[in-house]
């Protein structure tokens, strides 16, 4: 097997058969990050394997595919290791196959697979994202909000219980001081009770008629004074 990487015109051994040389800029002692804005051809040859060219193109798709803290590091620190990674993946699929593995079933539906999750993405990258320009997106925006109407929301809290005797309960300990969310988290068998009975925003639309009349028409800080029944139990509900 023969690997040769160029840098110049001075190629250096590595190991017996194998030779490396590193273009240019690719070693370059900036203190930035080389990219794909850095200038550098996207298709120059970076290695050669059993005759097969690595580009520079490769490396920079294993670049993108580390963590994000390693994409930090300013490619020429870690240029030589991906480089060496791209080589050894190289060298082990010719071996595999060599070993006929493109043959076995399981590994051509996993190719199929793979490569059909390319095609999804380079699709969306140039024939859906290109036409997403920002005259169209206002154009539909604008176009949305003639129709649209602005519905009031409020933010609520709630205990629910089982009886109407369990809620009045609750109102009673409520007009002694008790602190509505602290109730909740105690009292309502409802799965907002862990959090003081908090059901954020919502409009009356979005909740059973009866609970949405009776929260609609509190004050903001005020309470039901009387239980509120609904097919999921008996509320106390707060504004």
């Amino acid at each position: 097997m023969w690997l040769s990487i160029c840098r110049g015109a001075a190629p250096f051994a590595l190991a017996a058969g194998c030779f490396f040389c590193f273009p240019g800029p690719a070693i370059s002692q900036s203190d930035q990050p080389l990219s794909i804005d850095a200038g550098i051809d996207q298709r120059q040859v970076v290695a050669t394997v059993n005759g097969e060219e690595i580009h520079f193109a490769q490396l920079m798709m294993l670049v993108n595919s580390l963590p994000e803290q390693y994409r930090s590091i300013p490619l020429p620190i870690i240029y030589p290791e991906l480089l060496r990674q791209l080589v050894n993946q190289r060298l082990v699929a010719d071996a595999a196959e060599a070993k006929n593995y493109l043959e076995d079933t399981e590994i051509r539906e996993r190719l199929a697979f793979v490569q059909q999750r390319i095609l999804q993405d380079a699709y969306f990258a140039r024939e859906i994202e290109e036409t997403l320009t920002e005259d169209r997106l206002r154009a539909r925006y604008d176009e949305r909000m003639q129709d649209y109407q602005p519905q009031e929301e409020i933010r609520a809290r709630h205990i629910l219980v089982e009886s109407e005797e369990e809620a009045e309960e609750v109102i009673q300990e409520l007009s002694q001081g008790a602190d509505f969310a602290e109730l909740a988290k105690t009292r309502s068998t409802g799965p907002s009770g862990p959090t003081g009975g908090d059901l954020g925003f919502f409009t009356k639309e979005q909740m059973v008629p009866e609970f949405a009349e009776a929260a609609f028409a509190l004050d903001a800080g005020a309470y039901t004074p009387a239980p509120v029944q609904t097919t999921y139990g008996w509320h106390v509900i707060f504004l």
